[in-house]
C-alpha cells in the first residue's frame, strides 16, 4: 500500500475540512432532531450517541492531522 506524504498546508486544509465536517455532523445529528417530532425515544438517543461519537471521532482526526509532523 502506497503511503502520501502531505506538505504542511496540505495537512492544515485536511484538518480544517474534517473540523469543519465534524461541526456539520453534530448539528445535522445531534441539533436537528430535537426541532423534529419524536416518536421513538431510544431512536432519538441512539442517533444522537452515534451523531456524538461520529463527529468526536471526525474531530480527532483532524487533529491528530494536524500535530503530526514531518
Amino acid at each position: 500500500m502506497r503511503r502520501y506524504h502531505l506538505n504542511k498546508e496540505q495537512k492544515k486544509f485536511l484538518s480544517d475540512f474534517l473540523n469543519s465536517l465534524s461541526v456539520a455532523w453534530f448539528s445535522a445529528g445531534v441539533i436537528s432532531p430535537f426541532f423534529i417530532k419524536v416518536n421513538d425515544v431510544l431512536q432519538l438517543g441512539m442517533q444522537v450517541s452515534g451523531s456524538v461519537a461520529i463527529s468526536a471521532t471526525l474531530f480527532l482526526i483532524g487533529l491528530k492531522n494536524l500535530s503530526t509532523r514531518k
